[in-house]
């Protein structure tokens, strides 16, 4: 792997080729070496790996996720965290991971190319243009590094507010289209750990920003041909049949008539969804059946009409994949667990409130589903 060892501390970075099979085996490599559980999560010399996998940049499909690893503040063990999409632009620097240590003297933001590693520091601006928290930042960021942008086809990865100050902050990335728009979709978060708050409050790092020209670094993941030839060997399917066969979920289930791990879970589990807090374990199943009833109503429905019978607006996480997998509704990305979690598991079942909800944490760069799970335990504790 080609890495990129980044000391905010003292402002200089190193790209050295490391034996390593992927992110996740690096950053067991970088923390054992640091012998980080001897320190605190953030303390400075406890490393943030933020890397990709040897695939990306070829013909197969879901390969381009960025994977954190960290010493997590929310639990104080070694944590993984991974965000969908970010590095089909982000492998463009031509590396495939970056490990920061060091604590930059204020917020710092990584630009990366082929051209080399700048480190800026940059006050992070959470209301800009209309938008707020994660939105706002990346946005202003764009607009003040557009040739970069630009030249780069770059992606950025920002800290939200809520990671100054709190441990379960997030790591967030919303691609933008050429004309430096919040892309549909491609609205993307690494959360469950807190490696937005490793990364703030540890690092004082605010942003990384990566880009370029190069592609995959193994050609035979370029040769459909040969990859057919694996997947037929195992499957004996070709691999486009394959991955339509085993996405529908996450397409459009037409036994169905809905798609997403949003439109299937809830017809799917009906009964079975854990509600306030898990307390719906201990009701008879005729009491389940009628909060489901009233969740399919209020909260499934609404967000069916538009998604799948209306507007069909269906997108991808920024990688080019025919799954589109990203149901968006009226300009919010939609997912199962964090919309549960700030919906029915707290007792919301109107589906706009919950959008607000989510959206609220979403742009606060904190994570959805920890922070609706938390509230719904404590809700439950009380009752």
């Amino acid at each position: 792997m080609r890495v990129a060892f980044i000391d905010l501390g003292s402002g200089k970075y190193e790209v050295r080729e490391i034996d390593a099979q992927g992110p996740v085996s690096l950053g067991l490599k970088v923390h054992e070496e640091a012998q980080s559980w001897r320190l605190d999560p953030y303390d400075p010399a406890s490393p943030l790996v933020i890397g990709m996998g040897q695939f990306v940049g070829g013909r197969l499909i879901g390969v381009h996720r960025l994977v954190a690893v960290f010493r997590s503040p929310m639990t104080g063990n070694l944590h993984s965290s991974a965000m969908g999409g970010a590095a089909y632009k982000f492998m463009g620097a031509g590396i495939d991971a970056y490990v920061v240590t060091g604590k930059a003297p204020r917020p710092a933001v990584v630009l990366a190319s082929q051209e080399g590693i700048t480190i800026e520091h940059v006050e992070p601006t959470y209301s800009y243009g209309g938008l707020k928290g994660v939105y706002a930042f990346t946005k202003y960021l764009y607009d003040r590094y557009r040739d970069f942008f630009t030249k780069n086809n770059a992606r950025a990865v920002v800290v939200g507010p809520g990671a100054w100050s709190t441990y379960n902050g997030a790591l967030a990335s919303i691609d933008l289209t050429p004309k430096g728009e919040l892309a549909k979709g491609a609205e993307d978060f690494a959360a469950r750990g807190g490696p937005g708050s490793a990364a703030a409050r540890g690092h004082n790092l605010a942003a990384i920003i990566a880009g370029g020209k190069a592609r995959a670094r193994h050609p035979e993941v370029l040769d459909i041909h040969r990859i057919d030839e694996v997947i037929k060997a195992k499957l004996k399917k070709p691999y486009l049949e394959t991955l339509n066969e085993k996405t529908v979920k996450y397409r459009f289930d037409p036994s169905m008539g809905t798609g997403g791990t949003f439109g299937v879970n809830y017809q799917h589990y009906r009964d079975l969804l854990p509600l306030f807090g898990y307390k719906s374990i201990y009701m008879d199943r005729e009491e389940r059946i009628r909060h489901v009833d009233a969740i399919l109503r209020l909260f499934w429905k609404p967000f069916n009409e538009l998604v799948f019978e209306k507007a069909r607006s269906w997108y991808n996480c920024g990688e080019p994949c025919p799954v589109t997998c990203k149901k968006v509704w009226n300009g919010k990305k939609v997912d199962y667990e964090p919309f549960h979690a700030m919906g029915p598991f707290i007792g919301v079942y109107t589906f706009e409130d919950s959008v607000k909800l989510v959206d609220e944490v979403d742009a606060d760069g904190l994570d959805a589903i920890e922070a609706g799970t938390r509230r719904g335990l404590a809700l439950r504790r009380r009752v």
